[in-house]
């Protein structure tokens, strides 16, 4: 997998490969959150991607649909003995018709043919097949207002019938948007506005890019292209791969705060986005993150054998494992205490790795999964950033995970390098450093991780030059 971003945030170029475990290394406020959370809104809901454009083009087919049939409400209320609306039924006849998968691939087939200039409109199979369709739908809403006498009524009101089906079948072609690719961009495009709150495209340029290759093969190279003029999106994302983005161990805290009695594996998706803690509650779902969310919580059994070791590890590493009830929220349970631990009275660290158990045990991290890992070793001692470090190489090789992790921390990144080395996995180890305005590949320098390291302790020299200078 490969991401190229420019003019994105405070990146001007960069190009990283992610296989394995990537760090982005760098001072702060040089721009190393922005390649995860770049990573994090571009795959954002394409792992659902399928059911979620499904879903969409349902959604905005009945909303069309609700628009145009207003007229034939009017219309039935004028012309039948019928006194009241029928609002109900008629909304549930109008969701039947949406929601049927042939009438939207008989629009696409329309939208497709009637692209045609030597074709008249009225002589295509799509079309006649499309006006059979709208024809029942106006024969069952007729009958909400009308039980008798109906294909009478029909007759007798021909004219408009023919008109109302024409106008909604013209709309079909001209105003509903399908096209999957169209969707998607739309799509990530809110993504990105919503990790980045309307500012991801860097200041003061003229054109924003993202380019993007996985290692599925499905996709040779996908582009994305914001300028003045609009954006564009060279072909859709074909991807099974789940992205999370864990930026806290206070989402430990979290865990079922949102929908809780619904779906704990969803609810702990939700958590693992970015900027998910500071505007975490109260927040609205939109209607696509909830075709998002349909799905049921995962049981244990159904983990990968990976996910079942790593689990095991983690629970022997802290003595114990997250516990969540519906009456007393996420707590800790320590296997040497009688009584699970508030989550408030659990240390940082500890949460870190517990929000980690928990996920995994409930199947919002799986197999193959994207997980960016937002500067970990913050409230972490030097001994639990060594343990973390290798639960994230173990991870990893177990779960054939594509992390990426963001730190500043010579002494994290050291341990992530030892354990890749002992775990034999060097090879998919990349390193880059964010300085302002560049990205520099580490692992293709002269001097590989030594240069890397010799930048981030640079401090300690600079406070070995001050007592120098104070002792002369």
């Amino acid at each position: 997998m490969r991401l190229g971003i420019n003019n994105i945030g405070r990146i001007s170029s960069a190009d990283i490969q992610l296989s394995g475990i990537t760090i982005v290394a760098g001072e702060n406020n040089v721009g190393k959150s922005t390649i995860g959370k770049a990573l994090f809104a571009l795959l954002h809901h394409m792992d659902n991607w399928n059911q979620l454009y499904t879903n969409i083009c349902h959604m905005d087919l009945e909303n069309l649909v609700k628009k145009y049939a207003n007229e034939l409400e009017i219309f039935c209320l004028e012309h039948t003995q019928a006194k009241n609306r029928r609002t109900n039924k008629a909304n549930a006849l109008i969701k039947e018709l949406s929601y049927r998968a042939e009438i939207v691939t008989a629009i696409e087939d329309l939208q497709v043919k009637s692209e045609d200039p030597n074709m008249p409109i009225d002589n295509l199979e799509a079309y006649n097949k499309m006006k059979n369709y709208m024809r029942t739908f106006v024969q069952s809403y007729i009958e909400l207002y009308q039980s008798y006498d109906v294909k009478q009524f029909m007759i007798d009101n021909a004219e408009f019938i023919e008109k109302w089906e024409n106008k909604i079948i013209s709309a079909f072609i001209n105003d509903l948007n399908i096209d999957e690719t169209d969707l998607q961009l739309d799509d990530i495009n809110d993504c990105f506005n919503s990790v980045f709150e309307k500012q991801f495209r860097k200041f003061d340029t003229n054109e924003s890019q993202i380019k993007f290759e996985d290692d599925n093969k499905i996709i040779n190279k996908l582009i994305i292209e914001w300028n003045n003029e609009g954006m564009n999106l060279s072909t859709p994302i074909i991807t099974e791969r789940g992205v999370r983005f864990i930026e806290s161990p206070k989402l430990f805290d979290k865990i079922g705060y949102n929908y809780p009695f619904k779906d704990l594996r969803n609810s702990t998706i939700r958590l693992m986005e970015p900027n998910s803690t500071a505007n975490f509650f109260p927040k609205q779902l939109s209607k696509r993150d909830m075709y998002v969310m349909e799905e049921n919580i995962r049981p244990f059994e159904t983990l990968s054998n990976g996910a079942v070791e790593i689990l095991s590890k983690l629970q022997n590493y802290m003595g114990g494992h997250g516990e969540y009830n519906l009456s007393g929220g996420i707590k800790f349970k320590d296997d040497s205490l009688s009584k699970p631990v508030n989550a408030t009275n659990v240390s940082s660290g500890l949460k870190g790795l517990a929000f980690l158990e928990f996920a995994i045990r409930v199947g919002a991290i799986k197999e193959g999964d994207v997980v960016i890992f937002d500067e970990p070793e913050i409230n972490l001692h030097p001994e639990w950033q060594q343990l973390y470090a290798e639960i994230l190489v173990e991870m990893q090789i177990k779960m054939k995970l594509i992390i990426l992790v963001t730190s500043h921390s010579p002494f994290f990144i050291r341990a992530l390098e030892v354990y890749s080395d002992v775990k034999g996995i060097m090879d998919n180890l990349n390193a880059y450093l964010v300085e302002k305005d560049k990205v520099i590949d580490i692992m293709h320098t002269e001097y590989g991780m030594t240069d890397l390291y010799e930048r981030l302790t640079a401090p300690f020299d600079k406070l070995e030059d001050i007592l120098n200078k104070e002792g002369e």
